[in-house]
């Protein structure tokens, strides 16, 4: 019997000490593999920055974005390009967010002729949220190419062409003119532009509505596309009209333009000022 008990009490300790093995095992791996994800973003830290960039030739402004708001403004007499706003990161705790920050960075250059400003950030979140708010002041005449993936865009006062591609967040264009180029797969188009001679219009959303207004002089060749939706036309003379259910073509003025709106599901309307 003695000999059983000893025998016994020999395995019991065995187990334990594999059970306890197996337990530090697990607990070393989680204290090396920190950063697995956050749990939520409900905590927010965030930092400004301002950037000044004085012009040796630059013509163009191109931003590579890719998450939160931006607002671009053009300016009479201007001879730099001002780019400022705020760098936020939102986490499960403040203090991560905060350690986390300094991960999210913002770099403005010149390259060539353009500004180039472009935003950095991890490329695994683990459930953290990386933004970042652009508000950009550049010469009127300056041209605007912007890559972003998610956010609002405000575009205004610019006299030159502007190339925006978008994956979702609205966009807004006011006092516009040039040649413009909008691909977006998620969100509105509002804008108001005024077409020089040959310019170009160039509007593709896959879900969402376009609303255009143009001076009721513009002089292009007009088309517009939807596959659930409707196409609304007002204070404009189309000539040699072509229109079915899903679309709208035929001449403003001598039609010297092009203009080319497609939703894929939403409304198109355009509207003569």
């Amino acid at each position: 019997m003695y000999h059983l008990l000893k025998s016994l009490l020999l395995l019991a300790i065995l187990i334990a000490s594999v059970l306890l093995l197996s337990c530090s095992k697990e607990k070393s791996l989680t204290i090396n593999n920190p950063d697995g994800g956050v749990a939520n973003n409900r905590f927010m830290v965030e930092g400004s920055f301002s950037h000044e960039l004085g012009l040796t030739g630059q013509l163009r402004l191109r931003l590579e974005a890719i998450n939160g708001p931006v607002r671009i403004t053009g300016t009479n007499n201007s001879h730099a390009v001002q780019v400022s706003g705020k760098r936020q990161v939102f986490s499960e705790s403040t203090a991560d967010a905060q350690e986390n920050l300094s991960r999210l960075e913002v770099e403005v250059s010149r390259v060539g002729d353009e500004i180039l400003v472009q935003t950095f950030q991890p490329q695994e979140t683990f459930g953290r949220n990386y933004v970042v708010d652009y508000t950009i002041t550049v010469p009127r005449d300056f041209e605007i190419v912007v890559n972003n993936l998610n956010g609002e865009m405000i575009l205004e006062s610019l006299d030159n062409t502007v190339s925006i591609t978008q994956t979702n967040g609205e966009v807004t264009l006011r006092d516009i003119s040039g040649s413009t180029y909008l691909d977006l797969v998620n969100g509105q188009i509002d804008g108001e532009i005024t077409l020089p001679t040959n310019g170009i219009i160039d509007w593709q959303t896959v879900n969402g509505q376009i609303d255009l207004a143009i001076p009721a002089n513009t002089s292009a060749e007009f088309s517009a596309k939807v596959s659930n939706g409707t196409i609304n036309f007002s204070n404009l003379q189309l000539r040699n009209e072509e229109s079915t259910n899903r679309s709208l073509k035929g001449t403003l003025a001598g039609g010297e333009g092009t203009i080319s709106l497609v939703s894929d599901n939403g409304t198109i309307k355009v509207t003569g000022f």
